[in-house]
């Protein structure tokens, strides 16, 4: 997990939180379909604002790494920043099909990566509707 968190892994978390709130609170049939619906048109948006911070983090990467006999912080930080875009990318893309029929999404970066993201989630849910 990386240490510094991109704005579209921490945006993605704050949407799939507010989607699915973890106090424990079942939502109505009606609420929770809204909130699938606004999360299903609000993740291909961060899909596409984490390919972008992917490209700038990747150039500033590129460059910190040059300057990096110098001072290896500049280009550890944007390193970090790039693995988190990037894997933002992957999840927030199989998100767009998560959201749909698995219920509990994860709902930050740590956890997805934990989970793998995309292939533990149809175990999960074959588990949810088997019982």
């Amino acid at each position: 997990m990386p240490d510094h968190l991109c704005l579209s892994s921490q945006a993605m978390a704050k949407v799939l939180e507010w989607r699915h709130p973890k106090d424990g609170n079942k939502l109505k049939f009606v609420e929770l379909f809204g909130k699938i619906i606004a999360a299903e048109l609000a993740l291909p948006v961060l899909c596409i604002t984490a390919i972008i911070e992917t490209i700038a983090y990747s150039i500033f990467t590129a460059i910190s790494f040059t300057f990096s006999h110098l001072n290896k912080r500049p280009y550890e930080y944007f390193k970090e920043l790039l693995k988190s875009s990037s894997f933002t990318i992957h999840w927030s893309a199989a998100d767009v099909y998560y959201n749909l029929v698995y219920p509990h999404p994860s709902v930050n970066e740590s956890e997805a990566r934990r989970f793998g993201f995309a292939t533990i989630y149809p175990k999960k849910f074959l588990e949810h509707i088997s019982n």
